[in-house]
């Protein structure tokens, strides 16, 4: 075998450290993209679930004012992430929470006695609820889904109205 020169060596001394270098460049650069988009995705799913769980405290302990503030907020943090990529909130998932939020909004209207706002929000609950996939997207369906789920919500049964005697159907 014959041996190599001094340039040849050098040459070939020089490619190997340029070749770890890129490749080396390109795996930092893939690891910060990936570490960039973990750190992207815990931030979602801590807002979302902040402001989730914000609305289920406000329904349960806070006034009729502030659960609506709270529902209208979490419906803004709802439309922020709607368009960022995401394993966990799909566009499916997004639309059950959009239309679950605006018929809140308006159980809490009719609570008001304001007539328009439970025509506007039920108005967009239905309009939502054609993301879910669900069969039936009436708007007495879609009231007994969320009065079933806000009855059994991690805050416990029962509404701040519900323990001043008021109905369980209101917000």
């Amino acid at each position: 075998m014959a041996q190599m020169n001094k340039p040849t060596k050098l040459i070939l001394l020089l490619l190997s450290h340029v070749l770890f270098a890129v490749g080396g460049g390109v795996l930092g650069y893939l690891a910060h993209e990936k570490l960039v988009s973990s750190i992207a995705f815990v931030d979602e799913v801590a807002l979302v679930s902040r402001a989730a769980t914000y609305v289920d405290i406000q329904r349960a302990q806070g006034s009729t004012k502030d659960y609506k503030a709270a529902l209208l907020a979490y419906l803004e943090v709802l439309e922020k992430y709607r368009h960022e990529p995401s394993v966990l909130f799909t566009e499916r998932v997004h639309s059950v929470d959009k239309t679950l939020a605006y018929v809140r909004l308006a159980r809490v209207a009719e609570a008001e006695g304001n007539r328009t706002e439970v025509a506007s929000y039920s108005k967009n609950a239905v309009a939502s609820c054609a993301g879910t996939g669900w069969k039936d997207c009436s708007k007495e369906k879609l009231w007994a889904i969320t009065a079933r789920l806000d009855k059994a919500s991690f805050m416990g049964a029962g509404t701040n109205n519900e323990r001043r005697g008021g109905s369980n159907v209101a917000p």
